[in-house]
C-alpha cells in the first residue's frame, strides 16, 4: 500500500473536475481517493489516493489520460504524482511502460531514471 498526492496544475476547478472524473470512472474509484482542502477555501487541486497495485495505478493513469483528453490543448491541465519520498511524476501517457515507470518512482525512495 502507498499513499501519493495528485497534483492538478491549470484552472481553479481542474481538481475538482478531476476527482468528480475518478470517482465516476468504474475502475478508478476502487482506489481510495479524498480531496486535500485548502485552509483558505479554495478547491482542492490536490487529490490523496491510496494504492494497493500496479494495476489500480493503471486504473488512476488512465482515467486521468483520459480526464485529460477532454481538454483542449490550451486548457489541458498537468497532473503529476507524489511519493511520500517526494519523488514527483508527471503523467502524460497511460501506456505499460509509462505505468511501470510511475509505479517504480511511488515505490521507491530514489526516483529511478527514465531512458
Amino acid at each position: 500500500m502507498v499513499e501519493v498526492r495528485i497534483s492538478v496544475a491549470g484552472g481553479d476547478r481542474d481538481g475538482v473536475e478531476l476527482l468528480a472524473w475518478l470517482r465516476r470512472d468504474p475502475e478508478a474509484r476502487k482506489v481510495a481517493i479524498e480531496p486535500e482542502p485548502h485552509e483558505d477555501g479554495r478547491p482542492p487541486d490536490i487529490i490523496r489516493a491510496v494504492i494497493n497495485t500496479v494495476t489500480q495505478l493503471g486504473a488512476l493513469v488512465m482515467a486521468i489520460v483520459a480526464f485529460r483528453a477532454t481538454r483542449s490543448r490550451s486548457t489541458c491541465p498537468q497532473v503529476s504524482f507524489t511519493a511520500a519520498s517526494g519523488a514527483r511524476v508527471l503523467v502524460q501517457d497511460a501506456d505499460a511502460e509509462t505505468i511501470k515507470f510511475v509505479w517504480d518512482v511511488i515505490n521507491s525512495a530514489v526516483p529511478p531514471q527514465r531512458s
